[in-house]
């Protein structure tokens, strides 16, 4: 319960900091789908269009998948879709934890509700639940 409560506050701590502490630079290549965690698997945010700014807060392992922020949007971008010296090692790296990340991010989205049906995403037999 209390490693709980620890994660949560630290969290809140690290959305509470200034982006620009955080964050580094990166403008996309082409236009780009933003999902909701990192895997083309994930419900669409929004759809970005060629050399739009965005602050990337973390990638995951080799730069992979980044967790970037436009505005008040936060999402998911394939690294390959970015340009710029995000690659650096200001940037983290990141591993993904789908119940914090849609709590501090989406509870007005739709597919919020369906978190318990993303529990496997990771996993070789995961199958995306029916869009709504």
């Amino acid at each position: 319960m209390r490693g709980g409560f620890l994660f949560k506050w630290l969290v809140m701590l690290l959305l509470a900091v200034p982006l620009g502490a955080l964050a580094q630079l990166a403008q996309t290549l082409r236009p780009v789908n933003v999902r909701a965690g990192p895997a083309h698997v994930f419900p669409l945010v929004t759809a970005l269009s060629p050399r739009t700014d965005v602050h990337v807060v973390g990638c995951t392992e080799g730069w992979r998948w980044c967790d970037i922020v436009v505005g008040r949007t936060h999402g998911w971008v394939d690294g390959s879709d970015l340009s710029g010296a995000f690659r650096t090692p200001r940037v983290p790296f990141v591993k993904f934890s789908l119940g914090p990340y849609w709590d501090a991010h989406y509870r007005s989205r739709p597919w919020y509700s369906s978190q318990a049906d993303w529990a496997d995403w990771d996993t070789p037999s995961f199958r995306p639940p029916p869009s709504r």
